[in-house]
């Protein structure tokens, strides 16, 4: 997809912004198919690039994905 291009190619350039934004873009993709564990990874590679560069939108946000995984999970559980 172009969010794992785009994840990779920033990795590589050691483009942290670029980092941040498409790891969260990856950890939306995956919780929408409830794939719960790689959204979860995806969150806090976002989250702890975001606290390396003081970036609180960006911890704020990888926090958000992670509590969507959360309440997707306990979703699952309930039904």
């Amino acid at each position: 997809s172009l969010h794992e291009e785009a994840y990779k190619k920033s990795e590589k350039a050691r483009y942290l912004e670029g980092v941040i934004k498409s790891s969260y873009a990856l950890g939306m993709g995956y919780l929408s198919t409830s794939n719960n564990a790689k959204a979860t990874n995806y969150f806090y590679v976002s989250m702890r690039n975001a606290e390396s560069t003081n970036d609180t939108l960006g911890v704020a946000s990888a926090y958000l994905g992670l509590g969507l995984v959360m309440k997707n999970k306990y979703l699952t559980i309930t039904e």
